[in-house]
């Protein structure tokens, strides 16, 4: 049996079908509108989300790359370095009394006791300046012996004479 309705409101105070119509077309633009604007919501989320990753993945990729940046620039200057020091190198033994200069140090570093240690030696074309550490006193009195008594340099100067006591006596010699 179907449905009857009954409406015990006098016929004037219904509404007209046509606002009938009106409200019910308005209750399904309303439901769509709203369902729009939640999918639109959960939509921006995601969108939000997905652009926070991208925005972390893109702060740590540049940090790997800052980081392989100041590693090379330190490696670059460690080349510069090398390549003038190979250049100045070069230069010092394309000069002929140079050469004959490091052979005479050679020979000189290879007599001496093992107790003197070149701590710094600088080659210029007419003169070598050497500093040496001896450990005693013995050690350098051989040392200087065998410096003056080599007769591979025609002159020796002493610059400087100083002593540790924890590592011993340090002197500065000019050779010529």
């Amino acid at each position: 049996m179907p449905a009857v309705k009954f409406n015990l409101l006098p016929a004037d105070l219904a509404p007209k079908e046509s606002i009938i119509k009106l409200s019910n077309n308005l209750k399904k633009i309303s439901v769509i509108g709203y369902s729009l604007f939640i999918v639109a919501g959960l939509a921006s989320a995601a969108f939000f989300f997905y652009l926070s990753n991208e925005v972390s993945k893109a702060s740590s990729t540049t940090e790997q790359y800052k980081q392989s940046i100041s590693s090379l620039e330190k490696t670059e200057q460690k080349l510069i370095l090398i390549r003038d020091r190979v250049e100045k190198a070069e230069k010092i033994l394309k000069t002929s009394p140079t050469e004959k200069r490091i052979d005479s140090l050679k020979v000189l570093s290879a007599s001496f006791p093992d107790e003197i240690t070149f701590t710094n030696v600088e080659i210029f074309p007419d003169r070598l300046d050497l500093t040496i550490l001896a450990s005693n006193s013995q050690a350098l009195k051989e040392g200087m012996a065998e410096l003056t008594d080599s007769g591979l340099f025609k002159k020796v100067e002493m610059i400087s004479f100083g002593l540790n006591p924890k590592s011993g006596y340090l002197v500065t010699l000019q050779v010529f």
